[in-house]
């Protein structure tokens, strides 16, 4: 029977484990660490850069079939969307360690969340990532992001049941959040204001 512990243990914050996790092990590992502990660190988004960027060059990551995304791979100033890199990125790397999320394949212990960091999944990870680093708060250490910190492999529909109690809620919700901080991405705010706005017009009606 595996324990925790060493489940944890087998990861360090310097060396990138290739050690592979049973399913039951990842689910059990989300269940003990609170959702808003699935934080990642500023070093682990410039690492991500570097590892998407690789895999463009080797063709692990290319324009979906069906069109969704037509990247250039010498375009290193947008890249391929975030849903993209999710897809074929995230998802695949994250299956080899038995679907655990990447943040916590970075950090099993989970990290204090300080920063919350909204995306929205048809913008270029580039870019996205560019403006991150940049905008990064000077008393921020972590930071939580969907696509990082939710695991994309694992059935998580338990933890969206209830709204207020939801990944997202835990970490920006007043009554609980934890978060000091609130990036969001141009991106968001566009449909975060058309939003506002259609709410606003049916207000009116």
């Amino acid at each position: 029977m595996f324990s925790l512990s060493d489940l944890r243990s087998s990861f360090t914050a310097t060396e990138r484990s290739s050690r592979t996790y049973t399913t039951i092990e990842a689910t059990a590992l989300h269940e003990s660490v609170p959702p808003d502990r699935w934080c990642i660190t500023r070093s682990d988004l410039k690492y991500l850069g570097q590892e998407v960027r690789k895999a463009i060059q080797s063709g692990k990551i290319r324009p979906p079939d069906d069109g969704s995304d037509d990247f250039q791979a010498s375009d290193t100033r947008y890249g391929p969307s975030i849903y993209t890199v999710t897809k074929q990125h995230i998802m695949p790397v994250t299956a080899q360690f038995g679907k655990v999320s990447w943040a916590l394949l970075q950090h099993p212990d989970g990290l204090d969340c300080d920063l919350f960091i909204s995306h929205a999944w048809q913008e270029g990870v580039f870019e996205f990532l560019s403006k991150v680093l940049h905008s990064w708060p000077a008393d921020a250490r972590h930071a939580w992001c969907c696509m990082l910190a939710n695991p994309q492999n694992l059935d998580i529909g338990s933890l969206l049941q209830s709204p207020s109690s939801s990944p997202f809620a835990l970490v920006v919700l007043p009554l609980h959040g934890v978060a000091r901080h609130l990036a969001l991405s141009p991106y968001m705010m566009q449909h975060l204001l058309l939003v506002s706005g259609i709410l606003f017009f049916n207000l009116l009606e």
